[in-house]
């Protein structure tokens, strides 16, 4: 089973509450990536099967009961996170990479099948589902793809953002070493109230 550090769990606890603060609850949902591992523990082909349809269910389970207009969905794929947002009632998915890959194609097949029953649950036949990729912050490193997607969740939370995603994303510098400081600084702080609360 995929791995996820305590430190993502205590990140996913921070960005709902400030969901809570921002009477956003109803807007934003966050999928659990232990749940959206697609390769399966041991690599082989019918655990890979069995983890894409357990994926495929979970997934589409976030979407028909929770109903929100956006649901984070932080992906790691072969070590690399990245950040997936389904936004069903605009009919959209976008992918948000810090090196600018496009989604592994299995996890969009996934993506792609669950959105389209879901949108035709929800009466939507007419339109194909939109895919973004917008041009976000991207790292020159091999090893902060983590914090981008964090990054890109607070950001999305804080600012309430639902749709222009092109618009809002569309800055490919790399973050500062002072952004790097403040989102650890954000991340350690929350984690002292946790342990002291």
């Amino acid at each position: 089973m995929l791995y996820i550090s305590p430190n993502f769990k205590i990140i996913f606890r921070y960005i709902h509450r400030l969901c809570i603060e921002n009477n956003t609850t109803n807007v934003y949902g966050i999928l659990e990536p232990t749940f959206l591992n697609i390769v399966g523990d041991a690599g082989k082909k019918s655990d890979q099967r069995i983890s894409q349809s357990k994926c495929k269910k979970y997934i589409q389970h976030k979407l028909q009961n929770e109903k929100k207009e956006c649901q984070l969905l932080p992906f790691n794929h072969v070590g690399h996170w990245q950040l997936i947002i389904l936004c069903p009632k605009i009919n959209t998915v976008v992918v948000i990479c810090s090196l600018h890959w496009k989604l592994n194609p299995i996890m969009e097949k996934i993506v792609s099948s669950v959105f389209t029953v879901d949108q035709m649950a929800n009466g939507n036949r007419k339109n194909n589902t939109v895919w973004l990729y917008p041009q976000a912050r991207k790292q020159y490193n091999s090893n902060d793809c983590g914090y981008y997607v964090m990054k890109n969740m607070l950001d999305i939370v804080t600012a309430k953002i639902t749709d222009s995603w092109m618009e809002v994303f569309n800055d490919p510098k790399e973050l500062t070493a002072e952004e790097m400081y403040e989102l650890r600084l954000r991340w350690s702080t929350y984690f002292l109230e946790l342990l002291e609360g």
